[in-house]
């Protein structure tokens, strides 16, 4: 666990940091306060089978991660790096300790880019609750995966065929198979196999039969 430490985020705070999202199909304020709520229970439970975690870094990384992900940013800037550097501009006008800022910084490029390396477990915690909605039941899986489509559209002005976006969906879901973050026991099933790798693997199934 990281020891550094600032308090909570108020209500106040949070309606303001929601504020900050963008009016998208996927990414936008309800999809950072469902994260928020997932990001909290599964440090919860981690924490409760003996793990640590900062849960102070885990809810201000959380409602941050994906702030402006419609904005257009600074060249060479990636979405995770620019919603980052609006979380610790915040945090820092906050009067948060510097170490604190940077470090939800770090969690938020670390726990949300693709290519990101967990370096810690609040990292790990944010990944696993971003990704949860890919491990649920069918109906939500693909609710968010229509939503992306209809968003990448828009955000790329082009049009882009459903069974294009089918094949990008299986390619991505891929590299999301490979990791393994297991937080708690409820990762598994009775007979100690993945419940997410299971349940994203019957969603992919399901997924490539779908007509739009």
């Amino acid at each position: 666990m990281i020891n550094i430490f600032f308090r909570n985020p108020t209500s106040e705070e949070i309606a303001t940091i929601i504020g900050f999202y963008d009016p998208l199909p996927y990414h936008n304020g309800f999809h950072a306060l469902a994260v928020y709520a997932r990001a909290i229970d599964i440090a919860g439970r981690h924490i409760g089978e003996g793990g640590d975690a900062n849960l102070s870094l885990v809810k201000w990384s959380a409602l941050f991660h994906d702030t402006r992900y419609a904005f257009k940013r600074p060249t060479g800037q990636s979405r995770e790096e620019y919603s980052a550097s609006i979380a610790e501009r915040y945090l820092d006008s906050l009067g948060a300790p510097q170490e604190f800022s940077i470090k939800v910084r770090e969690i938020i490029i670390d726990g949300t880019h693709r290519d990101g390396h967990f370096k810690t477990v609040e990292a790990q915690i944010l990944r696993a609750a971003d990704l949860h909605t890919f491990s649920g039941e069918y109906p939500e899986f693909f609710a968010a995966t229509l939503a992306l489509y209809l968003e990448e559209c828009a955000l790329t002005g082009k049009v882009i065929s459903f069974e294009e976006w089918k094949k990008n969906t299986a390619k991505v879901a891929a590299f999301y198979q490979a990791q393994d973050i297991h937080l708690s026991s409820r990762y598994y099933d009775p007979r100690g196999s993945s419940k997410w790798h299971n349940n994203l693997e019957r969603n992919l199934e399901l997924f490539q039969n779908e007509l739009l």
